[in-house]
């Protein structure tokens, strides 16, 4: 079967690769498609590209009659950094483009789709001791989270009024070479990785998130893979995505240090001041329901995917050379 790829970044060719290795065609649908970059997490697996617009829903319905389309994942959308500069952009895309792939769905009569959701729906002032399940209490403290809710509550709705067989997985902070780097986190480990593998050394001089919760592109897509290939109108629909556990910063450095040959990493003694005991979520997403519904397990703890991604940065650079 052929599955739709809305955007094509970080999650979305993470997506298409796990999905390509079972046996699915994948097509991307983008504003700006880089090629180089999908051939890097692709890998050789085969794709096709169609240039669009999420707002042109003619458009969508006609890509998906030519490529005679079963299934879509919907990770196409303005990212936090983005949001916060253009909100009106932001609604835009991520509400309006979001209800075009649920109509795309609804008229077309499509087998599943994929809606990439993310963390920012939880209300992180809640702290209770707990993981946090897939009911733990909604409330954004962003505008990115805010309309990633809205969307995800629609597509819930479209999903129990209009036949629309929809999934959504909450990711945690995704992080693994990108083309561009819209996320606090996923610009900290570039900032901490690729250093480190280009020049042997880093440092951090700003304030960042001393703690967190991760989560490797390579998890992400395997996660989406499964959430497509979840049998039809499962009792469950959403489910939180990431590597279970909270990390620190000096762990976060002392692993890299320890999977990357002779690389050093320092921060500045007042960026350490600024970032100490801060923390992005207070506790982590429990996976039960993932492992329950979906049978994801993570399978890239952080030493194990900093080593990848440091791969694929030597391949990056090497492709920039040719």
């Amino acid at each position: 079967m052929t599955v739709l790829i809305t955007g094509a970044g970080l999650i979305a060719t993470h997506a298409a690769a796990a999905l390509a290795a079972k046996g699915e065609k994948i097509v991307f649908y983008d504003v700006t498609p880089n090629l180089s970059y999908i051939d890097i997490v692709m890998e050789g697996k085969p794709y096709e590209v169609e240039i669009g617009d999420i707002l042109d829903l003619p458009n969508i319905l006609r890509v998906i009659n030519k490529h005679n389309i079963k299934g879509i994942i919907h990770t196409a959308g303005v990212l936090p950094e983005r949001a916060r500069a253009n909100p009106s952009l932001c609604t835009r895309i991520n509400v309006d483009g979001s209800v075009n792939i649920f109509e795309a769905h609804r008229l077309i009569k499509l087998r599943r789709t994929v809606f990439i959701s993310t963390i920012g729906v939880f209300d992180s002032r809640v702290c209770d001791g707990h993981p946090w399940t897939e009911d733990h209490r909604l409330g954004p403290n962003s505008y990115y989270g805010t309309t990633k809710l809205a969307a995800e509550m629609m597509g819930l709705h479209y999903a129990r009024d209009y036949g629309v067989d929809l999934i959504a997985v909450r990711l945690s902070s995704v992080f693994g070479v990108s083309q561009y780097y819209t996320s606090r986190a996923s610009e900290l480990m570039r900032d901490i990785i690729e250093p480190m593998a280009l020049e042997g050394k880093a440092t951090i001089r700003r304030q960042v998130t001393d703690i967190n919760q991760y989560l490797y592109a390579m998890d992400a897509g395997e996660a989406i893979a499964l959430a497509y290939d979840l049998k039809r109108n499962s009792p469950q629909r959403i489910f939180n995505i990431s590597d279970g556990k909270l990390t620190g910063l000096r762990k976060i450095m002392e692993i890299a240090e320890q999977n990357i040959s002779g690389a050093s990493i320092t921060i500045t003694n007042g960026a350490w001041k600024k970032s100490k005991g801060t923390n992005f979520v207070p506790e982590p997403f429990s996976l039960n329901a993932a492992r329950k519904y979906l049978g994801y397990k993570p399978k890239w703890p952080m030493g194990k995917a900093i080593r990848h991604y440091v791969k694929k940065i030597h391949e990056r650079e090497a492709l920039k050379k040719n």
